[in-house]
Order: C-alpha cells, then sequence, then structure tokens
C-alpha cells in the first residue's frame, strides 16, 4: 500500500513539474518579447542591390514602461545583409523619451550624425558600430 502511494506521489511531482516548466516557458518567453523595445522609426543607407553587406540602417526604438520593464528610448545601428538586418547591433540610449520617432540622419564616412525632432544631436562614431 506504501508503495501505491509513493507511485502517485512521484507521478503527480512529474506531472507538477511538467506543468510548471511549460508554464515558466510561456512565461520567459512573453517577457523577453516585450524587452526588446519597438521599432518606431528606420533611416537606412543601404544598396539593396549588393549582395552580402549592403549597408547601415538607423532605428529609433521606444519601449514604454511596464509591470517589470522600464521606459526605454533608443537607436539602434543595424547592418543590412542579403536584405536581412545582422543580428548584431550597437545602441545608444537617447536622452529624451519622446514617442515621436521622426529623426534626421546623415551617413557620412566616418560617423552617423542624428538630429532628433526636439533638436538633440547625436554623433556615433564609426569605431563605435562597426563590424569586425
Amino acid at each position: 500500500m506504501r508503495r501505491r502511494w509513493l507511485v502517485i506521489a512521484a507521478a503527480a511531482g512529474l506531472l507538477f513539474g511538467l506543468i510548471a516548466g511549460i508554464g515558466a516557458v510561456v512565461v520567459w518567453r512573453e517577457i523577453v518579447d516585450h524587452l526588446t523595445p519597438e521599432k518606431t522609426a528606420e533611416v537606412c543607407n543601404v544598396d539593396s542591390t549588393a549582395s552580402g553587406f549592403q549597408g547601415w540602417c538607423v532605428q529609433r526604438r521606444y519601449r514604454p514602461e511596464g509591470l517589470f520593464t522600464h521606459q526605454v528610448a533608443q537607436v539602434w545601428i543595424v547592418g543590412r545583409q542579403d536584405g536581412a538586418d545582422i543580428p548584431r547591433f550597437s545602441y545608444v540610449p537617447l536622452p529624451t523619451a519622446a514617442v515621436d520617432g521622426r529623426f534626421d540622419v546623415k551617413f557620412e564616412e566616418d560617423r552617423i550624425e542624428l538630429t532628433l525632432k526636439d533638436g538633440v544631436r547625436l554623433f556615433i562614431p564609426k569605431g563605435y558600430y562597426r563590424l569586425n
């Protein structure tokens, strides 16, 4: 009789662990999806006819404050290769958290110059975002 209870307890523990594990994976994926700031605007200097590396894109990204996350306003510099974003990127936190994603970008030989709607200007040297 005692052995039967042990088998039942072990089966219940295994079932509970399985359900808890699946639940943890679902919750984790939901949180991770909300950690990446949403792209609100993008300006690219890309040659779409080239194969391989095609150029750079500057993305304005924003994430509002949430239950587990704080507000984020960033600029991402992303390389584009064969029509897709390269998984590696550089980012710069913005000194302003305005949601409006409009901005002007000048791609220069040794840097990228950004001018935000509210007049804030950022100069990002090529050494910060270049691919090695």
